[in-house]
């Protein structure tokens, strides 16, 4: 009898840490909208927590940044301030310097966030530096 309930408690004491580790945090459009180029990885997993995944491969990131670039330009077209204010700065030579950075080839890294509206959303990081994200 208490071999069993020895087991039972482990089993429930397993099953919890298993379910408090698994949780993510349920990151929002605000959430999301609030992260400025320059921002640190620190201070991104700070405000959305882990990405849900880390794309390293360039082929996969090559196809990525092709269709947020599009978006780039449709919302800088449509919504310059929406653009600005991921930039940090009324013009956009931030903007421009990281883009010459994508271009010369510098690593970069895509982080995934799931949206709790279901939606993803990526960042794009050189150096544990956000350069870009996707404006879905």
């Amino acid at each position: 009898m208490k071999n069993k309930l020895f087991l039972c408690v482990i089993a429930a004491a397993t099953i919890f840490v298993l379910i408090a580790c698994n949780t993510q945090k349920k990151v929002t459009k605000a959430d999301f909208e609030s992260i400025q180029m320059g921002l640190s990885q620190k201070k991104v997993e700070d405000k959305l927590g882990k990405a849900v995944i880390i794309i390293k491969d360039e082929a996969k990131i090559s196809k990525l940044i092709k269709v947020d670039l599009n978006k780039i330009n449709e919302i800088s077209a449509k919504d310059p301030k929406r653009l600005s204010t991921f930039v940090g700065e009324d013009d956009l030579s931030n903007l421009q310097i990281q883009m010459t950075n994508l271009i010369n080839g510098k690593k970069v890294e895509v982080f995934q966030y799931e949206l709790a509206d279901g939606g993803t959303e990526n960042l794009y990081l050189i150096n544990g530096i956000v350069i870009l994200k996707s404006f879905n």
